[in-house]
């Protein structure tokens, strides 16, 4: 019963963060792609395929063993893209204010 727990938080896990991200990309192409060359708006939908993409043919990270129980690595994880997403619309919203 435990593992499918695990399973569970880690595939909900999986989805929250790829809807930030997709909401992310979708915001930040509309900012600046789809003016920039003269695009459609991208939708949510297929910013997130775009991010899984992406991540799948670039990610490079190092596997490592680490000694966190699983959910603090799900959290550790969720806060991270929460994070990063923020920061990236953030500072892409502040480049707005320049164009």
């Amino acid at each position: 019963m435990k593992q499918i727990g695990y399973i569970t938080t880690f595939l909900i896990t999986m989805l929250i963060g790829s809807l930030i991200q997709g909401y992310t990309i979708s915001i930040l192409w509309g900012w600046f792609i789809s003016p920039l060359f003269e695009l459609k708006i991208l939708s949510i939908q297929m910013a997130i395929g775009m991010s899984l993409f992406i991540s799948y043919t670039t990610n490079h990270q190092k596997i490592e063993e680490n000694k966190q129980s699983f959910s603090k690595q799900m959290f550790s994880s969720m806060s991270l893209v929460s994070l990063r997403s923020l920061v990236v619309l953030m500072i892409g919203w502040c480049a707005t204010l320049f164009l």
